[in-house]
């Protein structure tokens, strides 16, 4: 974590990442799950169902990410106020030129 010199960076293996994501996700207890991703640094997800899921060599695209964390709909409620209430209210006429 942290290195930035990537020709450093090692492959890790794709076998001994899904085995560590299982344990992971048959574990019994929370304290089980956080050791075992403190010493392997893996965690079970849905993508691991996929049988070709590598993730040394697929990475999930930024705006699927975007998409699943909800921060699309954060944008489009709050930063830009696109809401149902927003679109049943007439449009404020905007000026072309201030003065």
């Amino acid at each position: 974590m942290g290195r930035i010199d990537h020709k450093e960076w090692v492959m890790r293996d794709v076998a001994k990442m899904r085995h560590n994501a299982e344990r992971w996700l048959h574990a019994s207890t929370s304290k089980e799950r956080e050791e075992i991703f403190r010493q392997h640094g893996t965690r079970w997800s849905e993508f691991w169902r996929l049988r070709y899921w590598d993730p040394t060599r697929q990475l999930v695209v930024d705006a699927m990410h975007c998409i699943l964390e909800g921060l699309a709909q954060q944008h489009f409620r709050f930063v830009l106020g696109l809401t149902s209430s927003s679109a049943a209210s007439e449009p404020l006429p905007q000026k072309a030129f201030f003065t």
